[in-house]
């Protein structure tokens, strides 16, 4: 029922792919992208490209250098990365992926 429902959101500079499934509860990362065809039953890491059945992460779209430079040019400076934050989601992600 509605009760069970959790929203989905997807963030910034998100594309995604044609026939793409979504699950409930999921937060798609700010500028990843979802290949198309990809069920995505788990929140995806920013920059990010995501694909298959279920979605797994393959690898980043950018160096941490190149997305601190792309998001000088997009967001505000309180709303941007650090660099802290994305060494620790490039960890917490190669750890699972290398899994």
């Amino acid at each position: 029922g509605p009760e069970e429902d959790l929203p989905v959101i997807i963030e910034d500079d998100v594309w995604v792919g044609a026939n793409v499934t979504i699950l409930k509860g999921v937060t798609i990362g700010r500028g990843s992208v979802i290949a198309a065809g990809g069920v995505v039953n788990k929140s995806t890491p920013p920059y990010s490209i995501s694909g298959g059945v279920p979605a797994k992460t393959i690898r980043f779209r950018f160096t941490i250098d190149e997305i601190l430079e792309h998001e000088k040019t997009l967001y505000p400076e309180n709303e941007r990365y650090t660099r802290e934050e994305l060494e620790k989601i490039f960890s917490e992600t190669k750890t699972k992926i290398n899994k």
